[in-house]
């Protein structure tokens, strides 16, 4: 059975790249190839990269998933990340083999380190050639993919979590909150004229505290964050416990759907 394999070329045309740029690149590979192998059913255990058969020059480089999988999967991702190199932008809300909509934004994240005028190459390996077939990606095209997709999705609502961190000196000053029902760090914007109801939630270490504002959620990087928030709340005489015990107290809400997922779908995600 093979190794999964996509083949890499950086800059080309020119010589080397800058460290800063390989890094960027380094990263939107590793996001694209991780999203794109979940989507097509590899286990998270065998969802491991790396970077092998380097080459001087522009930069070529190989992509090898760690794990040996049968030809038919195989030839589905191959396909799979064809359909994103050949990306039409009506095809968005009829994606092939179910890509995720995180799979075609990290493609569009590839456009990142690009210049206006500079591609990445792509090159696909198949059983029956040794040498991969190369595609040329443009950053105009990855523009064009990333305009198609309609990536966050902003509501008014409300935080609730713990203070963790608090930026007042920046030209947009923002503190963040450990959500309590993710466990994720939000980031929370906020105008110089509510600087004393920010301070004010600082006054006591522990307390549960409450944000409102206009929200946005990033249904590619599945982060929540507070964009302009405009009331701050310290929720009194609450213990975690008592917080936890509302969980539940709904049922039937979802219609037995997991509330993690239910929320996706409010939230217009897939």
């Amino acid at each position: 059975m093979p190794n999964i394999r996509v083949r890499f070329q950086l800059n080309p045309g020119r010589e080397g790249i800058a460290f800063s740029k390989l890094a960027k690149h380094a990263d939107g590979i590793q996001n694209l190839l991780t999203s794109l192998a979940c989507d097509i059913g590899l286990p998270p255990d065998q969802n491991q990269w790396l970077g092998k058969d380097f080459k001087n020059g522009s930069v070529f480089s190989t992509a090898e998933n760690q794990a040996l999988v049968d030809a038919e999967l195989n030839a589905k991702f191959n396909s799979t990340l064809q359909w994103l190199i050949k990306f039409n932008p009506k095809s968005v809300n009829e994606p092939l083999n179910g890509v995720s909509l995180k799979t075609i934004g990290c493609f569009a994240e590839l456009r990142t380190p690009l210049e206006i005028d500079e591609t990445i190459n792509i090159g696909l390996f198949s059983e029956e050639k040794k040498a991969p077939k190369y595609y040329k990606v443009s950053r105009l095209k990855l523009e064009e993919v990333a305009r198609a997709i309609d990536a966050e999705t902003y509501y008014a609502g409300t935080i609730i979590g713990y203070t963790y961190e608090w930026t007042k000196g920046a030209k947009e000053p923002f503190l963040k909150i450990r959500d309590v029902a993710t466990g994720e760090l939000v980031k929370c914007a906020y105008d110089d004229k509510d600087y004393k109801k920010v301070a004010g939630l600082f006054a006591h270490k522990d307390a549960l505290v409450a944000i409102s504002g206009n929200i946005s959620f990033n249904k590619i990087t599945e982060k929540t964050e507070v964009v302009k928030a405009n009331e701050f709340e310290i929720i009194s005489g609450m213990t975690q416990e008592q917080y936890d015990s509302f969980f539940g107290c709904a049922k039937g809400l979802t219609a037995g759907e997991d509330a993690a997922a239910y929320v996706r779908k409010i939230r217009g995600g897939n």
